[in-house]
C-alpha cells in the first residue's frame, strides 16, 4: 500500500514499524522501503538486491552451469561481448516442435516480443530462464501488468524466506515508479490501484503457492519442452486462470502459439 502510488515516506513508515513491532513481524523487505523512505538510496540498493531476485537469477546461473565462469559467460553475452552460436540455434529449433509444446510456446514468446534468445546481446542467462518459461506456464505477457502477476505468481512457489522481493521488485518498477531493474522501464505510478490489478495479483499469488515444484531452485527445464503446455501445467499442479482473469491486462495471448 505504501507503494502504490510513489516512494513510501516517513509518516508511512512510522506507521509500518508499528504494526510490524505490535504483529512481530521482522520483514527485510520493511527496512528497505525504510532506506527508500528515508532517501538512503545507497543503503536501498544493497539492502533490495541482495535479497531480490536478480541475485536469485545469478545464484541459479552459478549452481546449474557451471560456477562463477557461467555466471561471466552468461554476463559476457548479455552484453554482447561474447556469442554462444551453439546456444542460440538451440533455441531457434524450439520452432520446429509442435505447436502445443511449451518449447514452441516459448519459441513463440521470444519472437512476438522481439526478445534477444539466451547466448545472444541482451539475451537471459539459462540460470534465468525460469522468469520467462513463467510467462508461458502461468499464462502472463510482458506488459507492466503482466510482469507484475508472473511477480507475484514467481513468489508464489519460491521456496526461500526472500520471495517475497521478488514482488516487492516488480512493485517498485511498475506501480511506484522506482526502477531499480538494470534497463530503462517506463513510470507509471499508481498502476497497481487500477482496475482489477491488485485483485490479478494476489490470483496469481494463490497459482503461484499452489504449485508442487519451485522453478527457481536448480529446476531443469530441458526435458520439459517436448511436452504439451497442458501436460506441463498439469505435472505443477498450476491452477487454471479464473474466468474473470482469463483475459484482459497482463494476459498472454497464445492465438499465435
Amino acid at each position: 500500500m505504501s507503494l502504490a502510488v510513489g516512494p513510501a515516506n516517513s509518516r508511512q513508515m512510522e506507521l509500518i514499524n508499528r504494526f510490524a513491532t505490535a504483529m512481530a513481524v521482522q520483514e527485510p523487505a520493511v527496512r528497505a522501503i525504510e532506506h527508500l523512505a528515508h532517501e538512503e538510496l545507497v543503503r536501498f540498493v544493497l539492502d533490495l538486491h541482495r535479497r531480490s531476485n536478480l541475485r536469485n537469477y545469478i545464484e541459479n546461473q552459478y549452481k546449474t552451469q557451471g560456477g562463477i565462469f557461467a555466471v561471466v559467460k552468461a554476463l559476457l553475452n548479455f552484453k554482447g561481448s561474447s556469442h554462444d552460436d551453439a546456444l542460440v540455434a538451440r533455441f531457434r529449433n524450439l520452432a520446429k516442435l509442435p505447436a502445443d509444446t511449451l518449447g514452441h510456446a516459448l519459441f513463440v514468446h521470444y519472437q512476438t516480443n522481439g526478445f534477444a534468445f539466451p547466448g545472444e546481446k541482451g539475451g537471459f542467462p539459462l540460470g534465468a530462464m525460469f522468469h520467462d518459461l513463467g510467462h508461458v506456464i502461468a499464462g502472463y505477457d510482458t506488459s507492466p501488468e503482466g510482469e507484475l502477476q508472473i511477480a507475484a505468481f514467481q513468489a508464489g512457489y519460491r521456496r526461500t524466506e526472500d520471495a517475497f522481493f521478488t514482488i516487492l521488485f516488480a512493485v517498485l518498477i511498475h506501480t511506484a515508479g522506482v526502477n531499480v531493474a538494470p534497463i530503462p522501464m517506463p513510470k507509471h505510478p499508481g498502476r497497481i490501484g487500477e482496475g482489477d490489478v491488485a485483485a490479478r495479483m494476489i490470483f496469481a499469488l494463490q497459482r503461484g503457492s499452489q504449485m508442487t515444484v519451485d522453478l527457481g531452485d536448480g529446476w531443469d527445464f530441458w526435458p520439459y519442452l517436448d511436452m504439451s503446455l497442458h501436460e506441463v501445467r498439469q505435472s505443477f499442479d498450476v491452477l487454471p486462470l479464473a474466468p474473470e482473469f482469463s483475459s484482459g491486462p497482463g494476459i498472454l495471448d497464445t492465438s499465435a502459439a
